[in-house]
């Protein structure tokens, strides 16, 4: 049984942190020792291996264990989502495909200049709008580098969710890149990110209209590049 002490927000800021080696995060760890002790890497790869042994009940036993942990740590996240409110408010499409970004003052977090939306606008061009989780989401930085503000997140109406971004399937998920003996990118510390934030894909006209607008449902839900660039 877990009890919390203090305020759920400052529980989740102190023990729910990839940074952290004893945060609750362990789950990664854990899932990357599971896949080296059955020497594969991906989660997959640790499906078919039992399928394969389908025969042991000790196996199985473990397996059915290892699923309910899952519904376990899934529930105890819709919790916390509940009782922080953390609910979904994604704005329905025709209301996003009709609204204008705020022409907020952006920050980039290279140069620490300030800089505004409407910088980009009036070309005859399109732009793309990527909007991350954070900058130590590995996931986002992954879509943005395939692609080669909070404002503006609440404009579109993304939504922020504990059990979306830190599901049981997500961290077995990270837990492929620890096995792989991949790092995983820092924050920086300029930047306040926001752990509970989804992102989204934003197409805007020349003008600045919101063209297409997409709310992430989980940090791997991004649209194919064709989809975003056939928006009209």
């Amino acid at each position: 049984m877990l009890y919390l002490t203090g305020s759920k927000e400052e529980f989740i800021r102190q023990k729910i942190r990839i940074e952290r080696k004893d945060s609750l995060l362990g789950l990664i760890e854990a899932g990357a020792a599971l896949y080296s002790s059955l020497s594969v890497t991906k989660k997959q790869d640790a499906e078919e291996l039992w399928a394969k042994n389908n025969h042991c009940l000790a196996l199985w036993d473990a397996v059915k264990e290892f699923q309910q942990l899952e519904v376990q740590w899934d529930a105890f996240l819709q919790r916390l989502d509940d009782d922080l409110q953390l609910s979904g408010k994604t704005l329905h499409r025709n209301h996003q495909s009709r609204c204008t970004l705020p022409d907020v003052p952006l920050v980039d977090a290279r140069s620490g200049e300030t800089v505004k939306l409407q910088k980009y606008f009036g070309r005859g061009k399109k732009t793309l709008l990527v909007l991350i989780r954070q900058f130590s989401c590995l996931l986002c930085r992954l879509h943005i580098k395939d692609l080669e503000m909070n404002q503006i997140y609440a404009a579109l109406g993304l939504e922020t969710s504990l059990r979306k971004v830190l599901n049981f399937s997500n961290m077995l998920l990270y837990a492929e890149y620890v096995a792989d003996k991949k790092e995983f990118p820092r924050g920086l510390p300029s930047i306040q990110d926001d752990m509970f934030q989804l992102g989204g894909d934003v197409v805007l006209d020349e003008d600045g209209r919101v063209l297409y607008s997409h709310s992430c449902q989980s940090p791997l839900d991004r649209p194919s590049l064709e989809e975003m660039l056939s928006a009209q």
